[in-house]
């Protein structure tokens, strides 16, 4: 079926097909222009909603709905190597992943460690409803040969299922989380184990674990790995008349933990409505949460922490903390986790006049109080800015993508800045972030990812051929576009992570530290006791990306009690807390 417009505008037809062309080798460079990226998929129809993960040496898999046929959304993907150039080998315009009757949507993604990615979604191909397929992407841009053609069906319960999330489980296989309305009075929360072959695991229920399934809808089910043995899994749940957040806790044996409350734990049960969770590891079998609250009468941030044996964390307010309540509405709230233990929240915020991009940073013990209260603005500019996504930037920042409608007259654009780990905008990116795709048209739908070398690739759904195609763009650590070919080797491609301390408790004496960096820079370790006096320190000079260990050893005898373990590289830094005895 050709599409209405598609011979419109030929001249930019053309650009787009000698787009491709420079995407050879022979350019070993991504583009240094915001109007001119790297086209992924310029196929006739509409393609839309891409999803980024890495292949694991500084490039990326691109995923995304496609309608080139005229008549359904189908499932495409594709390779863009560490250069910017698409791999060879795989099709010209993408590996069709499934091709079956009916529409797909709500794709979820993850790399599988080897280059490749393990894919779910939500699938109409019955007629009936939908239901949840998963396939299993290789790097070479073949599909698993063990996993059926068009997917593996996990759940086909009555009525319809939708996706919310997906967990890998570390041993080449995933968990699934999902709202069922196999009840058909309201949406339940259910979870699946789909195994490393391509089956679903016979040691749970063949449609599904129920986790809850009580009046009132539960939605946005989101995973989070607990220690060896279990997944959290956090939703928001209206079984009480309005919306809470509950959390539970299930077992790789396909159980609900039988040590926490049946029903799970309710995380927030404030009054008004919480939406939206989202999750964050705080790297001790729990996780950090954020939703979107009502309790004041408009949408707020709150926080929470959940510990992984289902009590609630002492430390934080029962009902959450407000880690934003400025004025008007904050929406779409992501959490991106930046290292061990912390994360930095994203979200659109109607403080002003317009919709802007804010940001805050979280620990264990609750908000980051060196960033501002409410949030730092990364962008306030004039028009509206929505759709936040964030990338960690490995040195306990974070990069953050948004759809951008400053130039006004209905056209987005897509731009991006980084925040800093002590929360301060990046001073080498431009005021209001950098145009990275900002062709005729609009560019829309935006996914971020890490490249593993502290910038970030991005890629979205674009207008400038009068439907929509997909395109690609990768940004420096410093703001400027493109550069030279990246060459992240997978075992460089390490976060900034203060990994452990040993012995810890400890007595006076040497302290071990294991740690990795992301990326070049000079690193110091630090002890210093709970009200921040120096008990200790290190200076370990210029270190390279990698893992790494050192020994901090105290000049005097330490007092018994609480220090904490600080490890510095430029404004990033890492706290563990660390127990003296006598």
């Amino acid at each position: 079926m050709t599409c209405p417009g598609r011979w419109i505008r030929p001249a930019v037809r053309v650009l787009a097909a000698l787009g491709l062309l420079m995407s050879s080798s022979a350019r070993a460079e991504w583009p240094s222009s915001s109007t001119f990226n790297v086209a992924i998929c310029t196929a006739p129809g509409f393609q839309n909603a891409p999803r980024l993960v890495t292949d694991g040496a500084g490039g990326a898999l691109v995923l995304w709905l496609d309608q080139r046929d005229g008549v359904q959304s189908d499932l495409y993907a594709s390779r863009v190597l560490a250069d910017g150039t698409l791999a060879p080998g795989w099709p010209a315009q993408g590996r069709a992943i499934c091709l079956a009757p009916g529409n797909i949507t709500q794709v979820q993604v993850r790399a599988d460690g080897s280059g490749g990615a393990l894919i779910a979604w939500s699938d109409f191909r019955s007629g009936a409803g939908s239901d949840i397929y998963a396939h299993h992407l290789l790097a070479d841009g073949s599909l698993d040969p063990l996993w059926p053609v068009d997917g593996l069906l996990v759940c086909a319960a009555d009525s319809s299922q939708f996706l919310s999330s997906l967990l890998l489980d570390g041993t080449g296989g995933m968990v699934l989380a999902w709202a069922d309305l196999r009840s058909r009075s309201s949406r339940d929360v259910y979870l699946q184990h789909v195994l490393a072959p391509g089956v679903v695991d016979p040691s749970w229920p063949a449609c599904g674990l129920a986790v809850s399934t009580g009046a009132g809808d539960q939605t946005g089910a989101q995973l989070v790995a607990s220690g060896s043995d279990g997944v959290l899994v956090v939703w928001s749940d209206a079984r009480s008349g309005s919306a809470d957040i509950v959390a539970h806790r299930v077992l790789t044996s396909g159980a609900l933990d039988p040590t926490w409350p049946a029903g799970g734990r309710l995380v927030c049960s404030a009054t008004g409505d919480q939406f939206t969770p989202a999750l964050a590891s705080d790297d001790s079998g729990g996780a950090l949460v954020a939703w979107q609250d009502f309790r004041s009468g408009t949408a707020d941030v709150y926080t929470s922490r959940v510990l992984s044996n289902g009590s609630p964390d002492a430390g934080w307010p029962a009902d959450g903390l407000g880690l934003c309540t400025a004025a008007g509405e904050q929406s779409f709230i992501q959490l991106v986790e930046t290292a061990p233990g912390e994360a930095i929240a994203v979200w659109r915020d109607m403080r002003g006049a317009h919709r802007d991009i804010y940001a805050a940073r979280l620990l264990v013990m609750g908000a980051d109080p060196a960033w501002p209260a409410n949030g730092r603005g990364v962008c306030l500019e004039l028009g509206d800015q929505t759709s936040p996504v964030a990338a960690a930037d490995g040195l306990g920042g974070a990069i953050l993508a948004w759809q951008d409608n400053r130039i006004g007259a209905g056209s987005a654009d897509v731009y991006a800045h980084r925040v800093q780990a002590d929360g301060t905008l990046d001073p080498l990116w431009p005021v209001g972030g950098r145009p990275v795709g900002a062709a005729g048209g609009s560019q829309q739908g935006t996914s971020v990812l890490a490249d593993g070398a502290g910038g970030a690739i991005l890629a979205w759904h674009d207008g400038r051929s009068g439907a929509t195609d997909i395109y690609a763009q990768r940004v420096q650590p410093n703001g400027l576009l493109g550069g030279t070919v990246v060459s992240v080797e997978p075992s460089a491609a390490l976060a900034f992570a203060l990994r452990g301390v040993q012995p810890n408790p400890a007595r006076s004496g040497a302290l071990r530290v294991d740690f990795s960096l992301a990326v070049t820079g000079e690193v110091s370790l630090e002890l210093v006791d709970v009200a921040g006096r120096r008990l200790a320190g290190l200076a370990l000079g210029t270190l390279a990306p990698g893992r790494h260990t050192a020994t901090i050893r105290p000049v005097r005898r330490l007092p018994a009690g609480i220090a904490f373990l600080r490890l510095r590289q430029g404004p990033a830094t890492l706290r563990q807390r660390v127990v003296l005895l006598d």
